[in-house]
């Protein structure tokens, strides 16, 4: 499990999509730092955590899109799928490449509410809500990419259906507010990732949503082992 998340981890940066998705996100999320904080003179984060998360939307497919489709794609999974490893190993250590990934662009990100420290004052609990909020809600993302992706046989295609898939899962969470359809508002709203982050942004430590956030990507984790099951016994 270890050399996989090494490969993977190194397949990143040899690949540029490391560089590509942490300089991505603190480009976008630069520019919401700007607009919501430095142009109106606020210390007040909460805007800014509010609207970075719609970054993960874009940004997680990046992520995922070679992680399975890409190593179906050149043939490579057929080598992990007969290594001495699990197949549960492989996915987790796999996500786990990508969380890093996520994590170091989080990490870099950290320099806009530092700048605040400086000529400012903020709440620093509040701050690491609002970041752990965000490591949560993109791991979830990036989980349900993995899912979604494993349907897929390149990466280009993964990607897309990915990115389909975030949108419309957000668009259901924003639908089940407007419409009042109670069946089905429910159960947008109950798998409405970005919902779930709503008491982060305000600095408001929720640990039922910890708890859906680990729940769910434990279980698109787990389905993800079972799509690539599947297809090793289809192959054979």
């Amino acid at each position: 499990m270890k050399a996989i998340y090494k490969r993977e981890l190194h397949g990143f940066f040899l690949t540029g999509i490391g560089y590509v998705f942490i300089g991505v996100f603190i480009t976008l999320a630069g520019m919401l730092f700007y607009i919501n904080n430095l142009i109106t003179r606020s210390s007040d984060l909460s805007g800014f955590f509010n609207m970075v998360v719609y970054i993960w939307i874009l940004l997680a497919p990046v992520l995922v899109m070679r992680l399975i489709a890409g190593d179906r794609k050149m043939g490579t999974d057929q080598l992990l799928l007969t290594a001495p490893v699990s197949i549960s190993r492989i996915i987790t250590a796999k996500y786990l490449a990508s969380l890093t990934i996520l994590a170091i662009a989080l990490a870099i990100s950290f320099v806009f509410p530092i700048l605040i420290m400086i000529f400012g004052y903020v709440h620093l609990p509040e701050i690491l809500t609002g970041y752990l909020g965000l490591f949560l809600c993109g791991g979830a993302y990036l989980a349900f990419d993995m899912l979604v992706s494993s349907f897929s046989h390149s990466p280009a295609s993964a990607f897309i259906l990915a990115f389909g898939a975030n949108l419309l899962l957000r668009m259901s969470g924003l639908l089940s507010a407007a419409f009042n359809l109670p069946s089905q508002l429910d159960i947008s709203r109950f798998f409405d990732l970005d919902a779930r982050y709503l008491p982060f942004v305000y600095g408001q430590m929720s640990f039922a949503n910890i708890l859906f956030y680990v729940l769910f990507t434990a279980a698109s984790l787990f389905v993800s082992v079972q799509m690539m099951k599947i297809g090793r016994w289809t192959r054979a």
